[in-house]
């Protein structure tokens, strides 16, 4: 019986130990994914679902909106299309900052970047940071009505609401610390994409990809 009660007690223990940063974000970039795809109206129209080659999800990004500041500075997830439409690149740990034409009464903020074009995930993938203003991330459309062939369009999430957003001036960088977390080796967002390394994928990891699956592939 003791020794029953040991084993529980490091069960217990094991299981409250917190996840690493890296592995939370997975997980919350899935769940904003999934609230804004997973409802019988998603809130991003299917032709934008259909043509994108990569998605980028940063959840809760901080910001000084009530003061008027319009930047952004977040941490977020990318994954790339392959070639079958069901299929996503492991996850990449991305840095991205940029600047909102938006004011928002709110301090945190859930962003949403979608490339649509081949050109768009060259874009995302640019070592070192894609020079500001090279390739516009314009605001995406919310109704089946509406169109864009943009190279990259952007949304944003907050409480019940749900908009396109354009992004001006806008950098993303490789965070290699991050991704050596999951991985072990502090791969590059393009090596991630290419698969040019070895992935052992945590549950976290396995989870998001499934995500971007399961709902891209029901819409698209």
């Amino acid at each position: 019986m003791r020794r029953l009660i040991a084993v529980a007690l490091a069960v217990s223990s094991i299981a409250s130990i917190p996840l690493p940063f890296e592995e939370q974000l997975l997980h919350q970039a899935a769940a904003v994914l999934a609230r804004v795809l997973d409802t019988p109206r998603p809130a991003i129209p299917q032709s934008v679902l259909a043509r994108a080659r990569a998605v980028v999800v940063m959840p809760g990004v901080k910001g000084d909106w009530p003061a008027g500041s319009r930047s952004l500075d977040g941490t977020g997830v990318l994954s790339a299309r392959g070639a079958a439409r069901e299929h996503w690149s492991p996850p990449a740990i991305v840095g991205m900052r940029g600047a909102i034409a938006a004011k928002f009464d709110i301090d945190r903020l859930d962003i949403i970047v979608i490339a649509q074009t081949a050109r768009g995930l060259d874009a995302l993938l640019a070592e070192p940071q894609w020079l500001p203003g090279s390739v516009m991330i314009a605001p995406g459309p919310v109704d089946e009505g509406e169109a864009s062939d943009a190279d990259l369009v952007g949304y944003v999430r907050f409480e019940h609401y749900f908009a396109g957003v354009a992004i001006d001036q806008w950098t993303i960088e490789s965070l290699k610390d991050a991704n050596a977390v999951l991985y072990g080796k502090g791969y590059s967002t393009e090596s991630i994409v290419q698969g040019l390394g070895f992935f052992q994928l945590r549950p976290a990891a396995r989870a998001w990809r499934n995500t971007l699956a399961e709902l891209f592939g029901r819409m698209s």
